[in-house]
């Protein structure tokens, strides 16, 4: 974000989450999900050094600057040896959504062209178009970009703020079934980690999966949204199942979907049915804490407490105080008969409590896994 008052971080993180959607379309290319990627951003990296966490063999970089309608964006793809193959700037002034999405599908068309990943394409032939446009409103992709950057903070509050910007987003427009299934996902969250017991949440969260599927039967995210609501809301493990492989079947690329597959076969108690999909999701999204600690938690459940503790310590790597891997530690310890490991667990637990204010997680919570992802 190089704008002038530094206040336009979830513009261009909406950006390079539409680029990165987009790219994930195109066969041959294997594109890093938003968590991982996004680890990097606001400061100065080792390109090397980026490449290799993500595992990819080129990185795209950029900036987003704007002012009013006024928008700049600088996009460089760069090597994993640093050297630069391509770089762009785009100025431009946004006076409706389709200026927006002309410029987002010319910047994945060029980086397309020049990692040659479309050889049989015809000189100044159009490639399949790889931005999809979810609203014509530009007002409501702004709320829909605030509430998702909102979102990804996941706390008690940042998860309520979201709430608000994503409902916004539908009230403006009401056939925007991507800003439906997000709010489905986030009145989902706050009931699955336990930062709301308003039972008109829950009923928001099914409501909205229920209306972006009517809008766009083929939309991943709905569907996981759904298998949330079947799992760990109504408790239909058939019908969760059945949701979860159709997100699969749809954007095989979808973290989340594998993500919470293999978390409710875990919690069904089929751990090792669950594993695969859980390291799945984490091939997808490789520096995604919570995808590690629903990893560990299969795998201690599963018995094999060597791979769970790995785990666990590469998410403190990634967030030395994430409360969930806190959380994984007790149960660890829990299930290893450590008593003295359980005492700090707890104590460390109630020590972040204190530190981070309006955080909903309690000790007595660490008892037991019903913090859903």
């Amino acid at each position: 974000d190089m704008s002038p008052d530094g206040d336009q971080e979830y513009f261009g993180d909406g950006l390079a989450e539409e680029l990165l959607d987009a790219l994930a379309k195109v066969e041959g290319l294997t594109v890093a999900a938003r968590t991982s990627s996004f680890r990097f951003r606001g400061g100065e990296v080792d390109i090397g050094d980026v490449a290799g966490q993500l595992g990819v063999q080129t990185v795209l970089e950029g900036s987003v600057r704007s002012g009013g309608d006024r928008v700049r964006i600088t996009a460089q793809l760069v090597n994993a040896e640093g050297f630069h193959l391509w770089s762009e700037r785009y100025d431009f002034t946004v006076d409706q959504m389709e200026d927006l999405i002309s410029v987002q599908e010319e910047i994945a068309q060029a980086i397309v062209a020049e990692l040659a990943l479309a050889p049989d394409t015809l000189a100044g032939e159009a490639l399949e178009t790889l931005v999809a446009q979810g609203t014509d409103n530009l007002e409501a992709y702004n709320a829909f970009l605030r509430g998702r950057h909102l979102v990804e903070q996941r706390t008690p509050q940042s998860l309520e703020s979201g709430a608000v910007q994503l409902e916004r987003a539908v009230q403006i427009d009401p056939d925007y079934a991507l800003a439906w299934a997000h709010l489905a996902m986030t009145n989902n969250l706050r009931i699955g980690w336990g930062f709301s017991e308003d039972s008109l949440v829950e009923q928001r969260g099914t409501e909205a999966a229920e209306r972006a599927l009517e809008l766009n039967p083929l939309l991943a995210e709905a569907y996981a949204a759904q298998g949330y609501v079947h799992t760990w809301i109504a408790y239909d493990s058939a019908a969760a199942d059945q949701a979860f492989a159709r997100a699969i079947e749809l954007n095989p690329r979808f973290p989340t979907a594998w993500q919470w597959r293999g978390e409710h076969l875990s919690d069904r108690g089929y751990p090792e049915a669950g594993i695969p999909y859980l390291e799945t999701a984490r091939g997808l999204d490789p520096l995604s804490p919570i995808i590690l600690v629903d990893l560990a938690e299969a795998y201690i459940r599963a018995g094999r407490y060597t791979g769970g503790e790995s785990l666990v310590a590469s998410a403190f790597e990634l967030e030395p105080n994430f409360l969930p891997a806190i959380q994984s530690l007790w149960h660890l310890s829990r299930a290893k008969g450590d008593a003295v490991a359980m005492l700090d667990a707890s104590r460390r637990f109630g020590a972040m409590r204190e530190a981070e204010a309006g955080n909903s997680f309690t000790v007595s919570q660490l008892t037991f896994a019903d913090r859903h992802a």
